[in-house]
C-alpha cells in the first residue's frame, strides 16, 4: 500500500466545475440580444426608436417580446 499526497488536485477539480458549468450555460441556457436605435429628426423636433433583436432559441417568444416592447414604448402615457 502506498499513501501520497498531490496537492494540485483541487486545482483539477475546479476546472471540471468551471468546465460543467460552460457545459450547462452553452446548451441549456437562450441567449438574446435586443437593439435600441434611437434617431433624431432635427426638423421636427422628435426622436424615431428602431427595435430588433436576435434568440438562438425560441425565435417567436423573442418576436412576441420586441411586439411587446414596442407597445409599451409607443404608448403616450
Amino acid at each position: 500500500m502506498q499513501v501520497t499526497r498531490d496537492p494540485g488536485v483541487w486545482v483539477v477539480y475546479t476546472g471540471f466545475i468551471l468546465m460543467l458549468a460552460g457545459c450547462v450555460i452553452t446548451f441549456f441556457m437562450s441567449h438574446q440580444q435586443i437593439l435600441v436605435e434611437a434617431e433624431e429628426d432635427a426638423g421636427a423636433g422628435k426622436t424615431r426608436l428602431s427595435l430588433s433583436g436576435t434568440a438562438n432559441k425560441n425565435k417567436l417568444g423573442m418576436d412576441n417580446r420586441i411586439e411587446r416592447l414596442a407597445r409599451q414604448l409607443g404608448d403616450d402615457s
